[in-house]
């Protein structure tokens, strides 16, 4: 897998997971065995932008694709 693609799809996965996590859909009482506190959603949303950052922005990607081997 490439390192853009992997950015790409991880980036994806963890935005749709930090919103999925502030719609509550995983709480404590709902699924207890698989659950998300607030920092978790807030931790998956962060990284989930910031890798979509570094694939999307103008500027930023540039800057960082002779890095991506390194970052993935």
């Amino acid at each position: 897998m490439y390192p853009r693609l992997f950015l790409t799809v991880g980036g994806a996965v963890l935005l749709l997971l930090g919103i999925v996590g502030y719609l509550n859909v995983f709480t404590a009482s709902g699924s207890p065995n698989s659950w998300l506190d607030g920092g978790e959603n807030l931790a998956h949303t962060f990284l989930g932008v910031v890798a979509l950052a570094a694939v999307f922005v103008p500027g930023l990607n540039t800057a960082l694709a002779p890095y991506y081997r390194a970052i993935v």
